[in-house]
């Protein structure tokens, strides 16, 4: 009786740890063409079948979203295990079209008040800064930039995993493998 019990754990580890995260990755960048480090990185996690690329700056280039859209954003975020916000950093914080996904989004009786419909989920914060590590210091650092949306996801009831930022000086020979590592 004991080894059934024992073959049935292992047999639901095994399973378990094949599965991957179902991730949605919310990418914003205005100025995608141009893009150095994160149109290439995006490629990357488009290839990966546990990863759902939304590019906002495509899908809502006027900066507003329809119920019917905002419905649909729910729904794929609903279907997800964890949430990726991926953008180049713009005066310290984010381009306008996560701004205003959020602010459409993460609504009081889905996100969070009455239901809370994404507690539990994992949430990480990917950013490209255009300067070297050391122009990130003194009262302000790197980290400090997804302290905004760590607190709000947190108010979300979400799990919030360590922010991946890539400076003009990141060693860019192991950056894709590091990055395709947020994923699994």
């Amino acid at each position: 009786m004991a080894l059934n019990q024992f073959a049935v754990k292992l047999l639901w580890l095994i399973l378990f740890s094949c599965l991957k995260m179902r991730i949605v990755l919310y990418y914003s960048h205005p100025a995608e063409l141009k893009s150095v480090i994160n149109a290439p990185l995006v490629e990357e996690a488009k290839k990966l079948g546990n990863v759902k690329v939304r590019w906002l700056d495509e899908l809502y280039p006027n900066l507003s979203m329809t119920p019917e859209q905002v419905s649909e954003e729910q729904r794929i975020i609903e279907k997800a295990d964890a949430v990726f916000f991926q953008f180049p950093v713009h005066w310290y914080s984010s381009p306008p079209s996560l701004k205003v996904f959020m602010d459409s989004v993460l609504a009081y009786g889905w996100a969070y008040g009455s239901k809370a419909v994404i507690a539990g989920k994992k949430f990480r914060v990917i950013c490209t800064c255009g300067g070297k590590m050391e122009g990130y210091g003194g009262e302000f650092s790197a980290s400090d930039l997804a302290k905004p949306f760590n607190q709000s996801f947190k108010f979300c009831k979400c799990d919030p995993l360590p922010p991946f930022i890539v400076f003009a000086d990141t060693d860019k020979s192991t950056l894709v493998d590091n990055y395709l590592k947020l994923f699994k």
